[in-house]
């Protein structure tokens, strides 16, 4: 507590250098663990709402991509202990739940994907204090959303309790059944903040998921919920944004990867993906608009 009182007056200018040698070093050089360790610490103590917002606008790029090349699983834990200090912080933490929705895909180590999870349900527990507080119905609606969102992100993460790192399937697909019940319901369907936790959730399970019966749930599931989504965005004008935010650089970033991909499985699973988007959502994006004369959903021997 003693070392803390002397160091605190000196947080803002221990942050700028931090933040200084992250901005500077090469994109492909390894990160400090000596400098992601006291950024941690420090950022436990930062509770100025503006000065998180501008840190992690600044540091979460470098973060996420620097924690991913071959990192260690104390690196991630610490990465993703740094993002949750700062961005509980928030007025609106929801507003960073798209930027951190690609660590589910990214992130294996069990804790961090733990810790990824708490921080879901901490930004939902925030936003339903706040909107309780102001007794505001459109805060509370949207609280509301965001306990749904956290409660089915940490369902699509459970662990069986009696198993030490056992994953509950039960829970899992329990999940995905409630997401596609979702996805099919006409009013307080699956919004872009869920849809997009969901796929990046569903991708990695066909990625590094060892069950055969997860990763065929979490491929149908997929291939429902993207092309869905855009399809509903795409009818009105002010939803554009989200449609080229959805395709534009979720979709279409996670279809060159999977593409890429040195497993068969995982790039067979990126075609059939990448043949929905273009059989029921071309007007979404050029790529897909280019590749739909070749589909046909009446005929799969033409398509």
């Amino acid at each position: 507590v003693s070392g803390l009182h002397i160091v605190k007056p000196y947080i803002p200018e221990l942050l700028k250098r931090l933040r200084m040698n992250f901005s500077t070093r090469a994109a492909k050089q390894a990160i400090d663990k000596r400098d992601l360790n006291i950024l941690s610490l420090l950022t436990a103590h930062v509770e100025d709402a503006a000065t998180c917002d501008s840190l992690l606008q600044l540091l979460l790029p470098i973060l996420i991509a620097k924690s991913q090349r071959n990192a260690s699983e104390e690196v991630v834990t610490q990465v993703i202990t740094t993002l949750a200090n700062l961005i509980k912080q928030l007025d609106a933490p929801e507003a960073y739940l798209r930027k951190l929705a690609p660590l589910f895909e990214q992130t294996q180590e069990v804790n961090a994907r733990k810790l990824l999870c708490q921080l879901v349900t901490d930004i939902a527990r925030k936003r339903h204090k706040q909107a309780t507080q102001s007794n505001d119905e459109a805060l509370l609606a949207q609280a509301t959303r965001l306990q749904r969102t956290a409660r089915l992100t940490n369902m699509l993460n459970a662990w069986d309790k009696r198993w030490v790192e056992q994953p509950d399937y039960d829970k899992r697909l329990d999940a995905l059944k409630e997401i596609a019940q979702l996805v099919n319901a006409e009013q307080n369907g699956v919004d872009i903040e869920l849809g997009v936790l969901v796929i990046y959730n569903c991708v990695y399970f066909i990625k590094y998921d060892k069950d055969m019966g997860l990763r065929d749930n979490a491929s149908e599931h997929l291939r429902l919920l993207l092309p869905r989504l855009a399809q509903r965005f795409a009818v009105s004008a002010e939803d554009k944004p989200n449609v080229d935010y959805l395709v534009g650089d979720v979709a279409i970033n996670l279809l060159r990867r999977l593409l890429r991909d040195n497993n068969d499985n995982v790039r067979y699973e990126g075609i059939r993906l990448l043949g929905e988007l273009a059989r029921q959502a071309p007007t979404t994006h050029a790529v897909l608009q280019d590749l739909a004369p070749l589909g046909d959903q009446q005929d799969a021997e033409v398509d």
